[in-house]
């Protein structure tokens, strides 16, 4: 476990490696449904990670540093579907001075959503998804600041 959240930090710390590429945040999606609308949405999130610049999708939720959930259920027949995304990550956090193990919830949200808008409900579940652990990585920079842990391995 400690190994995975050194990595996650690694990761989160770094945007860039020696070599001056992007180091892509590994994100690993746990979808359950089998409707034909929640079914595709998820299909265009996961190309919508593949295509991304901070992001890479991973086949297996150990090493992963973001997990994210999502639950579909269709909707009148089979033109929507309300879906549900949860992300989550575990991390090292500094409470009294001290690093601790934990981990967060940093999106969860509901939609309801057409077929027609597959392609751009999948993209703005990325977009969701990047602006949330975006929030979320400002908010443990404070806190570790606050707290006064001054170990180079905090959330950067």
């Amino acid at each position: 476990m400690n190994r995975l959240i050194a990595a996650l930090l690694l990761l989160v710390s770094s945007a860039s490696s020696v070599t001056g590429q992007t180091q892509r945040l590994p994100i690993f999606v746990d979808y359950s449904g089998d409707d034909p609308v929640g079914t595709n949405v998820v299909f265009q999130f996961k190309e919508a990670v593949r295509r991304s610049a901070s992001y890479e999708l991973v086949n297996h939720q150990e090493g992963a540093g973001i997990v994210v959930s999502i639950v579909t259920l269709g909707v009148d027949g089979s033109a929507r579907t309300a879906l549900s995304i949860v992300g989550t990550v575990a991390y090292l956090g500094c409470e009294r001075g001290r690093e601790q193990e934990r981990s967060a919830l940093f999106l969860h949200n509901l939609y309801i959503t057409a077929r027609e808008r597959s392609v751009e409900s999948g993209n703005n579940l990325l977009a969701d998804l990047d602006k949330a652990w975006a929030d979320a990585n400002r908010k443990w920079k404070q806190d570790w600041k606050q707290e006064g842990c001054q170990s180079q391995s905090g959330p950067n």
